[in-house]
């Protein structure tokens, strides 16, 4: 099964972000001023993020009816 992950650099924030997408639906566009940004800007501010960023771990539970919830829902 595939998951689709999308890194976004967040406007407000000027900051990276990962989201997973494997159960989006639908996207709508509020904005519709673009902002464009070079692709030194988008590698450097993207470079600086991981050097800096702090991952959080943690640890998820599944039940077994959840678990067959998500694979149902990955299968269709």
């Amino acid at each position: 099964m595939d998951i689709g992950i999308v890194l976004l650099l967040t406007l407000i924030k000027k900051e990276w972000r990962t989201y997973r997408c494997d159960y989006i639906e639908n996207i709508i566009i509020k904005e519709t001023d673009q902002k464009v940004f070079s692709p030194d800007y988008l590698k450097e501010s993207y470079n600086l993020q991981q050097s800096t960023y702090r991952t959080i771990p943690f640890k998820v539970k599944v039940s077994k009816l959840g678990k067959e919830k998500f694979l149902k829902k990955a299968l269709f």
